[in-house]
């Protein structure tokens, strides 16, 4: 395949999400170990992020940490408790890959500059997006969604379809083509 200079893209497609409450769905889980050989094993968790309008917004990297560190310890019960999680008592965060995985809850994000740009001018610098831990409560149940979005000015999600099992429809509607009648069939057993 030939590749055209001309036709490819002077501008990065690098792009984080602006700041804000996403519902985010847990799509992968599992245990890394990180530069550190002696500290523990972590949860790295990727999310799936939709915005208020029920657009994608992306995917948002994130973990929980085996730490004496109060802030860590907050945010972990914070992430378990916005996932009705707060039935364990005594665990390894290893036991949580199999109870998170596409679990969904709400998370507030914020963006900073990627460590490794900060001696860079501003101009430079590249933002990463990151749960948000410091004035903010980070995680919320999913159900929780809508008023935070209210709350924040953020835009609302489109409301919920009806869940009584009645399909909505407008009676001032034309009406469609009629669907051809089935085929007759015979099960034989």
């Amino acid at each position: 395949m030939a590749i055209n200079f001309k036709k490819l893209p002077s501008d990065t497609p690098y792009a984080v999400p602006k700041p804000g409450f996403y519902l985010a769905k847990i799509t992968k889980a599992e245990m890394k170990t990180g530069k550190d050989p002696e500290k523990p094993p972590y949860l790295n968790l990727t999310y799936k992020l939709t915005d208020g309008s029920g657009k994608s917004a992306g995917n948002l990297f994130d973990g929980q940490y085996e730490s004496e560190a109060a802030v860590m310890q907050f945010k972990l019960q914070r992430f378990l408790t916005a996932l009705k999680l707060t039935g364990l008592t005594v665990f390894e965060l290893k036991d949580l890959i199999k109870l998170v995985q596409d679990q969904e809850l709400v998370v507030e994000v914020e963006n900073t500059v990627d460590n490794r740009d900060k001696d860079l001018p501003p101009e430079k610098q590249r933002l990463r997006a990151q749960a948000k831990l410091f004035g903010s409560d980070i995680y919320w149940h999913k159900s929780e969604f809508q008023a935070l979005l209210k709350e924040s000015g953020q835009q609302e999600a489109p409301a919920a379809a009806p869940d009584d099992g009645e399909v909505p429809f407008d009676f001032d509607a034309a009406d469609g083509e009629v669907p051809p009648a089935p085929a007759e069939t015979h099960n034989e057993y």
